[in-house]
């Protein structure tokens, strides 16, 4: 009896109260009943759909159960999994098998039969080591009905590709992962380009297509050109890394696009379409491993989506997941007409769009692309739309190496055409603008110029008698990342020397932290930038903090990359974007 009143008292009284306050009050509890009935409609919105026996929860630092057992706290985690069994789970499982610290308190909730996923998730939100819950949304493939294959390819012209194609081709060292229903790596136009990737759904590394969708999306982005066969890919030699996170019904679960996205991150992807769209709320799960993967330096493409859950019928993407989640870019779909697509989602989140085609398809409305069993279909849908945005970013990121992707994006998103459309869906894709903004040579400045720009520099050191100054005597700290967010949103890593910047940075309060080997080290710091004026800002890291990890094996290296800034490059011939933000 004394086990289970402690477990109960670990749940809000407040909750036990309410009904009790709503009887008191009357139309006072009517309207606050209204309050929460909304914010739930927020988390299980009509229509949505999700796995029936699943909750994705992330517990607060250290309060999961694999840190509660390591800090060998046991009676702790025994009270904990007791709550949780009290309120329906049966079994849990780590997300993401990642030690970041964005993503290593994920964990995936199995109910017990009997249990519905709106119940369990009003319980296991109040349990308090528990920081955030939402359902397991079923997100969808975002295409419009197809018919039979003819080739047409118009789009390629709407978005000016073959005029980028005078002046660059990617040179097969730039990876486009593809999240999707897989691709068949042995289609005759894809054969030479896909890399195998992990398979989410069978859980083993043989990603081949059963549904058709992951293949049409691949070959848009980088089917083999100049072959003699087949079709055209707006990379024109991009690699595509294979991942299926998707069913062969085209349902793909945030648990699994939320992986497949590490994953593709952490496969060296810098550019990672996600041509899956569903209703639900952007949660933490697709906030932290979006976080994630701009930290490494990609960048992610999602489809905006073809109306509530693929109905065909275009609504407001703030309703949409992933498209509307901070940290991706969502790509709305035109018509060969140049018009809004009818399926296509909107609204302001919705930056940049690109040729979807639509229904009923026919050689002039729809998009042409490889299909499984060596075939090629027509298809429309956003999901068409995403790997041309995908595949320009491959084609600038060839261009020049040292570009960043945040550089990337600004150059597809600023360099687009205007629209006429009834919703705002962006503006057109435009190649050959975003190649000639990317390409654009900038004044070399000299090291005395450095102090007429805002900019944020200085030197991270470990704080060994923890005055947080830098004495001469303290050692500085190479390859910690630097992350800056507020007003501008960017992430260096420290030099050999400790040294870090960041340039051209709007006036206004800026927030800096930092990580070691995924570890948060320092508590975030506030720094004003005035205009045209260097700040100053030393990190101090405490010496417990600081772990050094074992050098990577030779096999280790290759499959991870890092971004870097280093100031004396600024004393050599190089660009300013180059040194700000340089990646290999």
């Amino acid at each position: 009896m004394q086990r289970i009143f402690h477990v109960l008292r670990r749940i809000d009284t407040r909750f036990f109260l309410l009904p009790f306050l709503l009887f008191a009050f009357g139309a006072i509890g009517y309207l606050g009943i209204q309050g929460v009935f909304f914010q739930k409609d927020k988390i299980f919105p009509q229509g949505v759909r999700y796995i029936p026996d699943q909750i994705i929860v992330k517990y607060k630092i250290g309060q999961s159960p694999d840190e509660l057992q390591n800090a060998g706290k046991t009676e702790d985690r025994k009270v904990l999994l007791s709550a949780l069994s009290n309120v329906g789970v049966s079994s849990q499982k780590r997300l993401y098998v990642s030690e970041n610290s964005l993503l290593e308190n994920y964990y995936v909730l199995t109910l017990k039969s009997g249990f519905t996923v709106p119940d369990a998730y009003s319980n296991i939100k109040k349990i308090p080591e528990i920081e955030s819950a939402a359902p397991d949304y079923i997100l969808k493939i975002q295409e419009a009905p197809n018919d039979p294959y003819y080739p047409s390819m118009w789009n390629l012209s709407k978005i000016e590709a073959e005029m980028v194609w005078n002046r660059v081709h990617v040179d097969g060292k730039v990876i486009v992962a593809v999240i999707d229903t897989g691709v068949d790596y042995q289609h005759e136009d894809l054969q030479d380009v896909v890399i195998k990737g992990k398979n989410f759904i069978s859980n083993d590394n043989n990603p081949m297509d059963d549904q058709g969708h992951g293949t049409h999306v691949a070959g848009i982005a980088a089917a083999v050109t100049d072959n003699g066969i087949g079709i055209s890919g707006v990379s024109w030699g991009a690699k595509i890394l294979a991942i299926k996170a998707c069913d062969k019904n085209g349902d793909c679960s945030t648990a699994n696009v939320s992986r497949a996205i590490q994953y593709a991150v952490d496969n060296n992807a810098k550019i990672i379409n996600v041509s899956i769209a569903g209703s639900g709320s952007c949660n933490g799960t697709y906030t932290d491993v979006l976080r994630y993967a701009l930290r490494k330096g990609a960048m992610v493409v999602v489809a905006a989506g073809n109306g509530n859950n693929g109905d065909g019928i275009g609504v407001d993407v703030e309703s949409q997941i992933p498209a509307s989640c901070e940290g991706s870019i969502a790509v709305g779909s035109i018509t060969a007409e140049g018009k809004r697509s009818n399926f296509s989602n909107f609204g302001s989140k919705v930056e940049i769009s690109a040729p979807g085609g639509a229904g009923p398809c026919t050689i002039e409305s729809c998009i042409i692309s490889t299909s499984i069993n060596n075939s090629y279909s027509l298809r429309s849908g956003t999901s068409m739309a995403a790997p041309q945005v995908s595949a320009v970013a491959a084609l600038l990121l060839s261009n020049d190496r040292n570009l960043s992707m945040s550089k990337i994006r600004s150059c597809i998103l600023n360099g687009g055409n205007s629209l006429q459309t009834d919703k705002n869906i962006g503006l057109l894709l435009n190649a050959q603008n975003s190649l000639s903004i990317c390409t654009k040579t900038e004044p070399t400045p000299t090291p005395k110029n450095i102090n007429n720009m805002s900019s944020i520099a200085g030197t991270v050191f470990i704080d060994t008698n923890k005055n947080n100054k830098f004495d001469s005597t303290e050692k500085t700290l190479s390859s910690v990342q630097i992350i800056l967010s507020g007003l501008t949103n960017d992430s260096v890593i420290s030099n050999s020397k400790g040294k870090y910047l960041f340039l051209r940075l709007p006036s206004g309060q800026h927030t800096i932290s930092a990580t070691l080997n995924g570890k948060s080290v320092i508590t975030p710091i506030n720094i004003s930038v005035v205009s045209n004026n260097a700040a100053q800002l030393n990190i101090p890291v405490p010496s417990e903090k600081v772990i050094i990890k074992p050098t990577p094996s030779v096999s280790e290296q290759k499959t991870s990359s890092q971004c870097f800034v280093d100031p004396d490059c600024l004393k050599s011939k190089k660009s300013v974007q180059i040194c700000s933000f340089q990646c290999e």
